[in-house]
Parts: C-alpha cells; structure tokens; sequence
C-alpha cells in the first residue's frame, strides 16, 4: 500500500521557509552567546597547565624511549 502524501498548509510552508532563512543568524546568535557563559581559565592557571602539558610529554616520550631501547637491545641480542 502506498503512503498518502500530505501537502502542507500555506501557514506551514511560510514558518518553514522562516526557519531556513533565519538559521545562520540564529546559529551564530547562540554560538555567541555560549561562549560569553564559558568560564575562561586565567593567565596562570593557563600557564600551570601548560607546564603540566610540557611535563608530561617530555616523561612519556623518555618512558617511551627506553621502552624502546629495550626492546632494540633485546631483538639485537636474540637476532644477530
């Protein structure tokens, strides 16, 4: 059985076409409008983080580094 289409009322088509054209505005209205209720962080809680950040990228690459030496040593070792 086929569905019956329904046409829309003139009032429907006219808050439709509405929606469309006003969504840009509407959309960057709101997007404004979060941003003015985040709660920024301050300049030194931004740099404390940042050498957080720092910190542990430079222990994690050393870490990942021996692991790496390693298990180098131990293929040459089994390998060669």
């Amino acid at each position: 059985m086929l569905a019956k289409s329904q046409s829309k009322s003139p009032a429907q088509q006219q808050a439709s076409a509405g929606r469309r054209r006003g969504f840009l505005p509407s959309f960057a209205s709101d997007v404004v409008a979060e941003l003015r209720r985040v709660v920024w962080p301050s300049r030194h809680e931004t740099f404390n983080l940042t050498v957080v950040v720092i910190i542990v990228a430079i222990v994690v690459g050393l870490l990942l580094g021996g692991i790496d030496i390693f298990f180098e040593r131990i293929v040459e070792e089994l390998l060669l």
